[in-house]
């Protein structure tokens, strides 16, 4: 069976439940995946904004006319 970092065995979450743990000990792979979180979101943010102050632009030189 391939095992990746991305997918963890299917009875991780049930094992952590049967135990009383609410997450693992280990944070590792957690504080990797909200950086990358965090990442997206500040690209969506950047882009949102670049073409919305590229929208008032364009719609700024056509009432100049």
């Amino acid at each position: 069976m391939l095992r990746t970092l991305a997918w963890p065995p299917a009875h991780f979450a049930l094992s952590l439940i049967l135990h009383g743990k609410l997450r693992a000990k280990s944070y590792g792979l957690a504080k990797r995946r909200q950086a990358l979180v965090v990442k997206r979101h500040f690209c969506y943010f950047f882009v949102f904004n670049f073409a919305a102050s590229m929208r008032r632009e364009m719609e700024l030189n056509l009432f100049k006319v």
